[in-house]
């Protein structure tokens, strides 16, 4: 028996949130960015560090330096948002 889409919609995983919730979250890290104390520190992260942060990972697993915390600090100093 196949799961229906209303199956897969309502049903919920123990830990695992639902994707309205983290759609929710998303909503309120970004309007209250303006206020990063005011939103969860997971949120936080997720909406200013994390993209950056993988990115870098990613190239620094490819060029593999010799100093590799220092070239993650070049690299996340030079790709850095300006606001």
């Amino acid at each position: 028996m196949e799961p229906s889409e209303e199956n897969i919609a309502s049903s919920e995983q123990p830990g695992v949130p639902n994707a309205s919730l983290l759609g929710g979250l998303a909503q309120a890290a970004k309007s209250s960015i303006a206020d990063p104390k005011t939103i969860p520190t997971r949120d936080y992260l997720d909406s200013t560090v994390v993209p950056l942060l993988l990115d870098g990972l990613a190239q620094l697993s490819q060029e593999r330096p010799n100093d590799p915390i220092d070239w993650l600090i070049a690299y996340l100093t030079k790709n850095k948002p300006k606001n």
